[in-house]
């Protein structure tokens, strides 16, 4: 065989090879989607069958746990719809709570709730948690009518730190709900602290840097 032929041979070798390669990781990419995808959907569902079950232990009625479990099925399901989209980008911080003000019809910006910070990304399993907090603490601030103002800022340092501060309406206040602070704690080894001092409230909600993109 000349040199020429075996050059020739050598080549389309190592072309082959390359195309085998890449074939490869294209199998390897889309079977770890599919294990991912599967992952995303059973996380779905169980916060979905945790909502509708601490959802019916609060209620007082049927109307009432119709109101409640709308709501917070309607908060984590804009953030699962982003996540379907694009999981990778991880979801914004301002955008998911800005989301939620005006879903409640108040405004972001000096008449409503300030949003003060850089941005910052969460991961999926995150961003769904905060979707909920972010629910409770909105509707909790258009339930306080005229004393509905709020600022939101948060830093990234070792962490996310988010400092959420609101009026407090004449229906008081209330503590985020014990699963939604216990789900943060296990689930994303994160704290939360809140304080009232005269008729402001202040949150407090430290997460670790495994929770953003």
């Amino acid at each position: 065989m000349t040199p020429a032929v075996q050059g020739d041979r050598s080549e389309a070798e190592r072309e082959r090879d390359a195309a085998l390669a890449r074939l490869r990781h294209v199998i390897e990419e889309r079977e770890a989607d599919a294990r991912e995808a599967q992952r995303h959907l059973r996380n779905v569902l169980s916060v979905t069958r945790s909502l509708a079950r601490r959802t019916a232990d609060e209620a007082g009625s049927l109307d009432d746990f119709r109101v409640l479990f709308d709501g917070r099925l309607a908060a984590f399901a804009r953030v699962q719809s982003a996540v379907a989209r694009d999981g990778r980008t991880g979801f914004d911080l301002g955008r998911l709570i800005g989301d939620e003000c005006l879903g409640f019809g108040i405004g972001v910006g000096a008449d409503g709730v300030e949003l003060l910070g850089e941005p910052v990304r969460l991961l999926p399993r995150a961003a769904g948690l905060l979707a909920l907090v972010a629910h409770e603490l909105v509707a909790e601030l258009a339930a306080a009518g005229g004393a509905g103002r709020g600022r939101v800022s948060w830093t990234e340092d070792a962490g996310l730190e988010i400092d959420w501060r609101q009026g407090v309406g004449a229906g008081g206040f209330r503590p985020l709900p014990d699963w939604i602070r216990q789900a943060i704690g296990y689930e994303l080894k994160g704290e939360v602290a809140e304080e009232r001092a005269d008729d402001v409230v202040r949150r407090r909600i430290g997460l670790p840097r495994s929770c953003l993109v």
